[in-house]
């Protein structure tokens, strides 16, 4: 191989993993900055942080482009962890302890990039060097700067609370600026392992006061959690150990806000990376479009927005998948503890259950089954009984008919954010279309997409394909168990986008990238519009979500025969370099 062609290698690969590394340098820096400043009882600026967290990433690219060997780790780590420290001693609006604090966060950076940057080369499929591929690689990467950007904005405004310019949607309001989903899920650890009788009741969440006195109780725990307001818990108890595990960190609020933002921003980014990279070992094209699209979908609105509020969604979805990969790769007891672990926090991956039942993979049920029961008696030693009782008699019930999420039809806003077909009633009411009953339209809809659902789940499980459509049928099966919720906000249309990813390799003419990027412009979300049209796009978007899942699921496919003469390349290719 000559120099040219490897040094042509070189930058092609370094140009995406660079990508991806700048985008999460900000979230690493800041799960440990606001940490460090509360527990060093120091100030420090925000802003600064992300930029300089940037630039070490920057820095560790450079190192692993200077010194593309071995010493990589040595002398890359070395020349990003001295950028962290200058970087550090030259943020404005910090004392010494601030210093000290951005050093520490800086020199995470510093040495997690240069820790994975040589892993995350070596998984990227060789195709990426031809001509055609380069010339998409440029684009992306233009369009991934915004993802960089984008993401360095929004982990300002998570490591400071006052940055309200830097959140995603700042046209969209107080109510989305100050609202935090992970307030419920702290607050209802905190009520858990006080074993009150009932977690889920209404006196405790504001959302769901309906006298004084109860208002007055919910508001009082809600001041804990001041700006944000205090959002509702509605999952099951066994989820609780995790956000329990993070109290045991820091009792506030600006801490956990931070650690839980770095959990989710930094295992979404592994999940996207993880799953493209799998998927490219055995086709290259459809590994390195993934890789591509990645960072694309990560700076849609519905991705920033979940990532923002602290919503366990995409972190769920993203298990559910590397559980199944797991399966595949024969570690039934890792697969088996990240399905449980999403099934036992949404409910809805159970459908990946129906999916291992129908293909008979009784080990793997069984290690879910298993790892479900372990979760589950951990739960009950750590918080009891109670929490369980109340979920089963109490929360259950009110799941089922809509009445724990009776707040979704408080305004017209809250009804266009509904996705799952519960919902659709409600958005035909307030365009002027008269129901006897609402509720029991809503109920009947949502029974019947069940009847549709579950022979769906089933066909998904007699699929099969190569890992690429093994991935999207699991992530078709995962937007229907989502959408059964009565209430599903666009997050949920996550899972269809990381579809829409995958579905991108098949795309050859004009026609069907054009409808490729209609589809994605629409699940993208939309901004803040007059109730007639929010609703119509509303139900637009859910049509397409919908209908998107549906239609991976049921359409002809032939399976495709591996391309030997690229796989041989790629060996070829490892075994230079």
């Amino acid at each position: 191989m000559d120099s040219a062609s490897s040094q042509s290698r070189s930058l092609a690969r370094l140009a995406l993993a660079a990508l991806w590394l700048l985008m999460v340098a900000p979230v690493v820096a800041h799960t440990l900055w606001r940490p460090l400043l509360v527990g060093l009882d120091a100030d420090g600026n925000a802003g600064w942080i992300s930029i300089a967290a940037v630039l070490v990433a920057a820095a560790a690219v450079v190192g692993q482009a200077r010194w593309p060997t071995r010493a990589a780790m040595r002398w890359g780590c070395a020349t990003a962890m001295a950028i962290g420290g200058a970087a550090a001693t030259m943020i404005p609006g910090g004392s010494g302890l601030g210093i000290l604090a951005a050093l520490g966060a800086l020199l995470a950076v510093a040495g997690l990039a240069s820790a994975t940057l040589p892993v995350m080369l070596a998984g990227i499929p060789v195709v990426i060097e031809s001509s055609r591929s380069r010339v998409a690689t440029l684009a992306m990467v233009l369009l991934g700067l915004v993802a960089v950007v984008q993401t360095a904005r929004l982990s300002t405004f998570m490591g400071d609370a006052d940055r309200i310019e830097c959140v995603v949607l700042p046209a969209a309001g107080e109510h989305l600026t100050h609202h935090a989903c992970s307030t419920a899920y702290y607050q209802a650890a905190t009520l858990a392992g006080d074993r009150v009788d009932n977690l889920y009741d209404a006196s405790w969440w504001p959302a769901l006061g309906v006298d004084s006195e109860t208002s007055s109780r919910a508001n009082a725990e809600a001041k804990a959690y001041a700006p944000f307001g205090l959002d509702t818990y509605a999952y099951p108890p066994q989820f609780l150990v995790l956000p329990r595990l993070l109290l045991a960190i820091s009792t506030d609020f600006a801490v956990q806000r931070s650690l839980w933002f770095g959990l989710n921003g930094l295992f979404l980014a592994f999940g996207l990376w993880f799953v493209a990279a799998w998927v490219g070992e055995r086709d290259s094209r459809a590994g390195v479009r993934a890789l591509l699209l990645g960072p694309l979908i990560w700076t849609t609105f519905p991705i920033l927005i979940t990532l923002q509020v602290g919503n366990i969604h995409l972190v769920v979805v993203t298990a559910a998948v590397v559980g199944m990969i797991a399966f595949e790769r024969k570690r039934p007891a890792l697969g088996g503890a990240l399905l449980a672990f999403a099934i036992l926090t949404k409910i809805s991956p159970g459908l990946l259950g129906i999916v291992l039942l129908v293909q008979k993979r009784w080990r793997e049920a069984l290690w879910t089954a298993g790892f479900g029961l372990g979760w589950t008696l951990l739960a009950v030693v750590v918080f009891g009984p109670a929490p369980f009782e109340a979920f089963i008699f109490y929360e259950l019930p009110r799941l089922s008919s809509g009445e724990a999420l009776e707040f979704f039809t408080n305004s017209v806003t809250d009804i266009s954010l509904n996705m799952a077909p519960f919902g659709l009633p409600f958005k035909l009411e307030a365009l002027g279309v008269s129901f006897t009953d609402v509720w029991a339209s809503a109920a009947a809809m949502s029974t019947i997409f069940t009847l549709v659902a579950l022979p769906l789940t089933i066909l998904a499980g007699l699929r099969g394909g190569d890992r690429r459509i093994d991935v999207g049928l699991w992530l078709a099966v995962l937007t229907l168990g989502s959408l059964r919720s009565p209430f599903a906000p666009g997050y949920v249309g996550f899972s269809v986008l990381w579809l829409l990813c995958l579905w991108a390799t098949e795309v050859e003419r004009t026609r069907g990238v054009v409808a490729l990027a209609l589809a994605f412009m629409i699940l993208n979300g939309m901004p803040p519009t007059p109730a007639p049209v929010m609703l119509t796009i509303s139900i637009v978007t859910q049509i397409v979500m919908l209908g998107l899942a549906i239609w991976f699921i049921v359409r002809p496919r032939r399976r495709k025969a591996q391309n030997r003469e690229l796989i041989a390349e790629a060996g070829s290719q490892i075994v230079v370099e």
